[in-house]
């Protein structure tokens, strides 16, 4: 299954993801790594992108996380509305000429590596991540231009109301519900003997 979606619907597509599992690819022999898995308006996330996102994502859980549907699933998901996101965000930006500059992003990347000691400790935490300089300096835009669409955007939003924040948590409560937790804590202790009096208190 694949979802394309045209046309200016900036904030109500974000939404339509949230059903959206993924991939039910034919097993031909065509190359299925440039095949599209999401098409918002101009931009495509490929096959082969999402695999390299999803990688990303997985090495970072323990064995036993990556291997749980529900969790691979989550990720998935979160991926996809990810790029919806940012396709919707690039499209807005681009319509209302919001941009950065060279020197903005030059500036932010310096303040970025001042954190660390060197050079080469910065280079190295790219190398764990597996990501290019050029792909890092990317994101570290994408993140600048968030920033300005939501200053632009908050300029003409009014908050909500009370009562409209109120009609929303209760059009939205599953959301909002904790489901029942336990919460363990360890004691350890020198002997035994200790634990089996700890205990039985």
């Amino acid at each position: 299954m694949f979802l394309f979606a045209k046309g200016p619907t900036y904030l109500g597509l974000f939404f339509l993801i949230s059903s959206f599992l993924l991939l039910g690819c034919e097993s031909r022999n065509d190359d299925l790594s440039s095949k599209p898995v999401v098409k918002v308006n101009e931009r495509i996330l490929t096959l082969r992108d999402f695999s390299t996102q999803l990688a990303r994502r997985l090495k970072d859980l323990d064995a036993l996380s990556a291997k749980n549907p529900q969790t691979i699933s989550s990720i998935k998901e979160e991926i996809l509305r990810s790029f919806i996101t940012r396709s919707l965000i690039l499209d807005y930006s681009q319509s209302k000429k919001i941009d950065v500059s060279s020197a903005e992003l030059d500036k932010e990347v310096e303040q970025i590596r001042a954190v660390y000691p060197d050079d080469v400790s910065f280079r190295r935490l790219l190398a764990e991540e597996n990501i290019s300089f050029s792909e890092w300096t990317e994101q570290l835009k994408y993140r600048l231009i968030e920033k300005k669409v939501f200053q632009m955007m908050s300029i003409n939003s009014k908050p909500p109301t009370t009562e409209e924040l109120r009609q929303y948590y209760q059009q939205n409560l599953p959301q909002f519900k904790i489901k029942e937790r336990i919460y363990l804590r360890q004691i350890v202790v020198a002997d035994q003997a200790r634990a089996e009096i700890m205990k039985a208190e």
